[in-house]
């Protein structure tokens, strides 16, 4: 089983500097939407502050926060793996781009995973190595499904 949850560092200071300004922007007349605002950036904070990646039997799940925005993949639907440096332009969160979805918190590179169906999914990480190896082991594993085909 492979476990890693990283912190998304740039997230939680660009939410924390936000919340600063916006209380002291309005320090003599604090209202309830001054109230609101913070209550909303705090909770994007909270939810976006972590990322946590799993592989566990045959799947791999990755989760925002508390698990916030929970997505799982068989591990047969990927074709294959490598790793990308992740780029500024990137940003952070969750992102459509040009061939598929990219989930980041924070991390310098991206572990993308090309899959059947010719999209990708392509994961911030601070741990690249690691899970590339960890997706690569399961995928050389033989599966339950394949050892009954064979016998």
């Amino acid at each position: 089983m492979y476990k890693n949850r990283q912190v998304g560092y740039p997230i939680i200071i660009i939410m924390a500097l936000s919340i600063a300004i916006t209380i002291i922007a309005t320090l003599p007349q604090i209202g309830v939407e001054i109230w609101f605002v913070t209550a909303l950036l705090s909770s994007i904070m909270l939810l976006f502050s972590t990322m946590t990646i799993t592989i566990k039997d045959q799947e791999i799940q990755w989760y925002f926060g508390p698990g916030f925005w929970k997505k799982k993949l068989p591990l047969t639907q990927i074709r294959q793996v490598s790793v990308e440096k992740a780029q500024w332009y990137h940003g952070f969160g969750i992102r459509l781009r040009l061939n598929g979805w990219m989930y980041r918190v924070s991390g310098a590179s991206l572990v993308v995973l090309e899959l059947e169906n010719g999209t990708t999914v392509s994961l911030g990480t601070n741990d690249s190595a690691h899970l590339v190896r960890a997706i690569e082991e399961k995928l050389s594993q033989p599966t339950v499904e394949s050892a009954l085909i064979n016998e």
